[in-house]
């Protein structure tokens, strides 16, 4: 069964709305699962967003002094993964920075060809 956002959500209540594409539902899922031992650790973590931002995944959390740098290391690398990974497919094949028109997206050839496909009917 494919991952949406609201299957990730109904099995992660704790998580905010998520403001990404499906090809990055498979790395946010891993990224709650190496999270979710905070969640039980440390009673003022909390996800606040997670969202695309310039190209990449971007996750905002309160938690204690004594987690952050641990947590950290943990979002950072999935922030980086995110950054090789196409946001509408989630390949890691040949994805690049495209920047149509106001936004800054992570897309693979095909996708890109689909998404400027795609403006192109909203600009007509």
């Amino acid at each position: 069964m494919e991952l949406t956002i609201e299957k990730l959500l109904e099995e992660n209540p704790e998580l905010p709305w998520l403001e990404v594409e499906r090809g990055w539902l498979p790395l946010i899922s891993e990224l709650i699962k190496e999270l979710k031992p905070y969640l039980h650790k440390d009673p003022t973590f909390k996800i606040e967003q997670i969202k695309q931002k310039f190209g990449s995944l971007r996750v905002y959390y309160t938690a204690r002094q004594e987690n952050w740098d641990e947590i950290g290391k943990i979002v950072d690398k999935y922030e980086s993964i995110s950054a090789k990974t196409c946001e509408m497919c989630g390949t890691k094949e040949e994805v690049k920075l495209v920047k149509p028109r106001y936004w800054i997206f992570n897309l693979c050839p095909k996708c890109n060809d689909n998404l400027k496909k795609q403006i192109l009917k909203w600009l007509l």
